[in-house]
């Protein structure tokens, strides 16, 4: 077994030992100077929200609540401290809101937490949203807090990976089993960091803070093989002792090809795509496409005669204006009895198998490149991904084939399908697929969601678009096919296809999501660069 996880207990009587001499002090200043250390708007722009918070805060007054003498609010005249309660935030009909003295002070508090923010932004959500960063408890001086998050976030840890440049210190009883080849370890550590990662801080811009040596026997490892046995930990635990600090990027563990083929190389693809759905003759016998949405411009405006008219289908409402092209809007297809009763069932059975957990949105980035899960109320559906045994199952890959023949992207650019369950209650809020960073990806941007419909529901669970008035209810073996991107520019999100999962008021609605590519997202996911 790997020394990886059976460590000895040695182990448990550890004495440090640093590869340099520098002081925590000295030590800090020193990676001020390799890269700015965070200013106040690290992560996401903040401004407008910090000065609307400002503003808003203007309005805070000192009130007395009728006949509610438990939460009196007054001023002491002479010294201007605040007795009998605390401040108070004021409504429009004078009601006090927020009356604890921890509290958060902004509605979105609790998804900007989960994102990340209260280290991303420290100044910002340690004074605005001290109850989701939970520091209610906090007794120190809230301008060190703020400093501190803001450093680890940036290494992505605790304060052990600021004890000195390269990560928490080693352990010093390795050296009396591994001697000279443990310093040489520790030299070629040193080596490799100030040499190449340091030297070149604007290449490595994403890296010169998140790469640290993450356990304190890092430099054991390395020294007995480890960095070779066991790759997918060591190179990101201990990416120093292993001079793999570019495991830690996706951009050098898979670098984007400009000459790699795309689904869409130019404008006007996309349209082409829709348009060869709703007027080939085999997709028009087959599945009786339904136009629910289009661009004005498109020539399909000629062929909408030969699709089915929205009009005439119960299970869909539109906007007339949609439907005549006024708006420009766009593609929104629905494909009846895409998939047969037994392939429903099939894929419903595979997600049992695989089983149900509750879905996620995408959180805060973590050191090594990948997010971390979202788990909000939000989103309370739960699913899994059709992946190993379930991916090779006939009925995926005979449905994976069937999505390739009607869109001709090619299925190595496809998402393992996402497999859905919503019991009675559940829903998912108006979202958007497309995820920006995607861009930085092989694979590129979600450019077309093919959403299966395995059953019928009794009462709700439609999938609906508000910006452009559209509900589609479930139907078994029906698809729903919408793009997330715009056809002129096939990289930027088309924000008009945000959408959503309604409450299902009765029964259990069970589906599936397939997600096509720019690019190949297969082999970027086996290299692990989702």
């Amino acid at each position: 077994m790997s020394l990886l996880f059976n460590l000895p207990t040695v182990l448990l009587i550890i004495i440090f030992v640093t590869t340099t001499t520098t002081t925590a002090q000295q030590l800090q200043e020193e990676t001020c100077g390799i890269v700015n250390l965070p200013g106040e708007t690290c992560g996401s722009d903040f401004s407008s929200i910090v000065q609307q918070q400002q503003e808003e805060e203007e309005q805070i007054t000192v009130i007395e609540k009728e006949n509610k003498p438990d939460i009196v609010y007054s001023k002491n005249e002479e010294t201007g401290e605040e007795v009998g309660g605390q401040r108070c935030k004021v409504d429009a009909g004078g009601n006090c809101i927020g009356t604890g003295k921890c509290e958060d002070r902004n509605e979105n508090c609790h998804i900007w937490a989960a994102s990340g923010e209260c280290d991303a932004n420290a100044k910002f959500m340690l004074n605005f949203c001290k109850r989701s960063c939970d520091i209610c408890d906090y007794e120190g001086e809230l301008s060190e807090l703020i400093g501190l998050r803001g450093k680890l976030h940036l290494v992505g840890g605790d304060e052990t990976l600021l004890e000195n440049p390269y990560g928490m210190n080693q352990n010093r009883w390795a050296i009396e089993i591994e001697g000279k080849s443990y310093k040489e370890t520790l030299r070629q550590t040193a080596h490799y960091m100030n040499t190449i990662i340091f030297k070149d801080v604007i290449k490595y811009e994403s890296i010169v803070h998140t790469c640290k040596n993450r356990h304190r026997s890092c430099a054991h490892w390395t020294t007995i093989g480890e960095c070779e046995n066991n790759p997918t930990y060591m190179q990101k635990m201990c990416a120093p002792s292993c001079r793999s600090c570019h495991a830690l990027d996706p951009k050098f563990k898979c670098p984007l090809d400009e000459n790699a083929p795309k689904a869409l190389s130019k404008e006007g693809d996309l349209n082409a795509l829709f348009e060869r759905i709703v007027s080939d003759p085999q997709f028009l016998t087959q599945y009786n496409p339904t136009i629910l949405s289009r661009p004005s411009s498109s020539s399909s405006s000629s062929i909408s005669a030969s699709a089915s008219s929205a009009n005439n289908n119960s299970n869909n409402t539109i906007d007339e204006e949609v439907l005549e092209g006024d708006d420009d809007g766009p593609w929104v297809i629905t494909l009846d009895n895409f998939l047969s009763d037994d392939e429903c069932d099939r894929l419903i059975q595979l997600g049992h198998d695989k089983g149900y957990e509750r879905s996620a949105d995408t959180g805060a980035k973590k050191f090594d490149g990948t997010h971390e899960k979202f788990i909000n109320n939000g989103r309370t559906s739960t699913n899994t991904f059709c992946i190993g045994d379930c991916e090779k199952d006939p009925v995926t890959q005979r449905v994976t084939r069937r999505i390739g023949h009607l869109t001709g992207v090619p299925p190595i650019n496809y998402e393992y399908l996402q497999l859905l369950r919503y019991t009675p209650g559940q829903f998912y809020n108006t979202h958007h697929d497309y995820a920006h960073y995607h861009n930085e990806r092989p694979f590129g941007p979600r450019i077309i969601t093919i959403f299966l419909y395995l059953n019928d529901v009794d009462d709700g669970g439609a999938t609906a678009f508000p910006n452009l008035g559209i509900e589609v209810k479930p139907a078994k073996g029906k698809a729903l096919i919408w793009p997330s991107v715009l056809d002129e520019h096939p990289t930027k999100i088309d924000i008009r296809t945000r959408h959503g999962a309604l409450n299902v008021a009765d029964g259990i609605k069970y589906a599936a999501n397939a997600w096509l590519h720019q690019g190949d997202f297969k082999s970027a996911h086996a290299k692990g660069c989702v």
